[in-house]
């Protein structure tokens, strides 16, 4: 799967969706859940897979019972012998990138601990972070707090793709840009 095109297709659809519903009132953003319910709904509408599997809050098991995990979403694809790990921020500060750093580093060393069949650990495995990022245009402190966040993401994330969510081919609103961010990264054995 190209997971370049479903982040690009996943902005379009934020798009449609913003152009005639915006659920946003007073500075209150998006939760992390709309990026991974989209992502998914856009791999499974590109995929072509009768059998693709997808999980939202997918557990980890522990040795320790008291510490609860998860990977925010599951994709499981039998045609491509696939597993996607799917893992949503939004970039609000600086620790963000450092947390997104650390979920790459939880989904490579905890995949196993997912319950999944054993012909589905033999597939090829991969890490996904989908972010989203404000911009703000009047606050100049913010503005350039976050240009510099975006820059740190994608200087971090060297192959990692951007979209601006736009409306009628401008900012989303006069206030602010809205990017959608992502990164994957093949998960080796």
């Amino acid at each position: 799967m190209d997971i370049d095109n479903v982040i690009k297709q996943t902005a379009i659809r934020y798009e449609n969706v913003l152009r005639d519903y915006y659920p946003s009132f007073d500075h209150v953003g998006f939760t992390e859940r709309n990026l991974t319910f989209n992502f998914c709904s856009t791999f499974y509408n590109i995929a072509d897979d009768d059998k693709l599997i997808i999980w939202q809050e997918v557990p980890i098991k522990n040795s320790d019972a008291s510490k609860k995990e998860h990977f925010d979403s599951l994709i499981i694809s039998r045609k491509e012998k696939a597993i996607y790990l799917v893992e949503a921020k939004r970039l609000g500060d600086r620790g963000k990138i450092g947390s997104i750093k650390t979920d790459f580093d939880r989904m490579k060393k905890k995949w196993k601990s997912i319950n999944i069949d054993d012909d589905a650990k033999t597939y090829s495995k991969y890490a996904v972070v989908i972010a989203d990022i404000w911009i703000p245009h009047k606050d100049e402190r913010k503005k350039k707090t976050k240009e510099r966040l975006l820059s740190e993401f994608t200087n971090t994330f060297k192959k990692s793709v951007q979209y601006e969510v736009t409306k009628n081919n401008g900012p989303l609103t006069e206030n602010e840009q809205y990017f959608i961010l992502g990164y994957v990264e093949k998960i080796v054995d």
